[in-house]
């Protein structure tokens, strides 16, 4: 339960409030619509639709909407790289998109870094001590995050869990891969344009400046891909780029309210309630928790309008570096290595927290550490770079997990682990684990109440029937005919050699474009 609520708190705290954020500076700086009216509209369309719906309306959406999101964002960039010339004229320009306001502001050079766009702007690894990414940090501590993220949260593996096999599965991932590329070329790069056309804007260095550009005084950075949009783009393709931030914001929006709904019913609420909760009482409480989670995202917009664009997304970043190591060390330790148990993994997690919490309160306490403010917190609990945080909390997490873990006992032998580590991922499950608790109650369930419809009569037989039927359209309860079946068969983990060949050559293929691009951008 503790992870699970965990996670519903960083669902609401980083997820929900970064997709409003850039829908609400999306609408306020492109279009002169009412705000609160269009994502009000926009929420509860979302909330409608995965609450009827569910798991199968969120994959629709996906689906249905990537064409469109990467349409508009080619056309975005293409007219973004066509103002600019070229690759290699953005690179010669972007040095010198230096705010002509500093020269009025006697306080600020144009050769401060934080003003002066940085030398390695165009490389992915920076100086070891880089205050924004040091290539270390990003070796290692982006590497813990992005495996976290992955390979272990929901809201990504969900759709690993609807896959028909494990080569599906496995394909999907590669898709997922290839289309991770994109955003280098389709967000980052059109956004330095962004820097290079409106320099006074994007990167304002005084408070006035910032104030008058974007009603912040802190930094503009966050305007950089509106602007393009409402500067650049003609009057009949602004129509395209709107659909395109809502069909990103609807995508991953309905992915969320599934997914922390999923969480909450089957973790939180499943537990609670105990074994004989009913299959109708569960999906009621699924599409409840949808609507609340919409009201949570429609209360976010009042507040999201005060925030500071920059600080949010280094802030939510340095969330994930504090929370993610507790998350990803249980998750790989418990499928690498048998010895792993309860108490191991408990007091793994509840380390790892505890660090992160601490390092949380020193950046209320002190402020997030920046460029232009250097910090005076503690070194470990604050100074320290999140990236290097986040290596070192991954460490402690280990040492504290398995250190545990040795001093207990063992859950179980290890031939009983069948499917539940890595080793013994192609042992058949026990006999005692074969069928889960779920189906173990659904089958109880479902033999109650077949032996109640065998005792009402026929008009309440009727009545009965009627019901199923209305859960079966509105709520997605099946109906009683559907519900009675032999033993699911458990799924296999081998695929075919020819698919295996198939998987493995685009795994290579992946592998070398991604190699090739961190070689050039390097």
């Amino acid at each position: 339960m503790f992870v699970s609520i965990f996670s519903l708190l960083l669902y609401i705290f980083t997820r929900i409030v970064v997709d409003v954020f850039s829908l609400v500076i999306f609408i306020k700086y492109t279009f002169e619509w009412e705000l609160y009216f269009t994502v009000i509209a926009i929420v509860a369309v979302i909330t409608f639709s995965t609450a009827l719906g569910g798991m199968k309306s969120v994959l629709y959406n996906s689906v249905l909407y990537t064409p469109i999101i990467l349409t508009g964002a080619i056309v975005l960039a293409v007219t973004a790289f066509q103002e600019i010339g070229s690759y290699e004229e953005l690179r010669k320009v972007y040095s010198s998109a230096v705010p002509s306001l500093t020269k009025l502001v006697p306080n600020i050079s144009t050769s401060h870094k934080c003003v002066h766009p940085s030398d390695d702007a165009f490389h992915i690894f920076h100086d070891v001590t880089h205050y924004n990414q040091p290539w270390l940090g990003t070796v290692f501590g982006v590497t813990i995050v992005t495996m976290w993220h992955w390979c272990t949260d929901h809201i990504s593996t969900q759709r690993i869990f609807a896959a028909r096999s494990l080569c599906h599965a496995s394909a999907s991932t590669l898709l997922a891969g290839l289309f991770l590329v994109l955003p280098m070329f389709l967000v980052v790069l059109p956004g330095m344009i962004s820097r290079v056309l409106y320099t006074n804007a994007v990167a304002c260095a005084d408070p006035a400046g910032c104030f008058a550009a974007c009603r912040n005084s802190k930094s503009c950075f966050h305007i950089s891909y509106p602007l393009l949009v409402s500067m650049l783009v003609r009057p009949g393709l602004k129509g395209l780029m709107m659909v395109t931030i809502m069909a990103a914001s609807m995508s991953s929006l309905s992915a969320i309210f599934q997914s922390g709904a999923t969480t909450f019913t089957n973790d939180v609420w499943r537990l609670l309630r105990g074994p004989n909760v009913k299959d109708r009482e569960l999906i009621i409480v699924f599409k409840l928790f949808v609507g609340t989670l919409g009201i949570v995202t429609c209360w976010w917009i009042s507040v999201v309008q005060n925030l500071q664009g920059a600080s949010l997304f280094v802030f939510v970043q340095s969330l994930y570096s504090y929370f993610a190591p507790p998350l990803l060390v249980c998750f790989l330790l418990g499928i690498l290595w048998y010895r792993i148990n309860e108490e191991g993994a408990y007091w793994g997690l509840m380390s790892g927290t505890t660090l992160g919490l601490l390092r949380l309160i020193m950046d209320v306490v002190y402020g997030v550490p920046v460029c232009e403010k250097a910090s005076s917190g503690p070194f470990v609990l604050h100074r320290l770079h999140h990236l290097y945080f986040c290596t070192m909390s991954t460490v402690f997490c280990c040492a504290v997990t398995i250190v545990i873990s040795l001093l207990t006992e063992p859950m179980k032998p290890e031939h009983e682990l069948g499917r539940l580590t890595w080793k013994t991922r192609y042992d058949e499950p026990t006999q005692e684990g074969a069928q889960t608790k779920s189906t173990k109650f659904l089958d109880e369930e479902t033999n109650f109440e077949s032996t109640e419809m065998m005792q009402l009569d026929g008009n309440k037989n009727q009545t009965r029937k009627r019901r199923r039927k209305y859960d079966s359209r509105y709520c997605g309860i099946p109906p009683f005919s559907k519900a009675i079946g032999g033993e699911e068969k458990t799924p296999s983990l081998v695929i075919g050699k020819k698919w295996r060949w198939v998987l493995n050559i685009n795994a290579m293929l992946l592998g070398a474009l991604a190699s090739g691009l961190i070689g050039y951008f390097h």
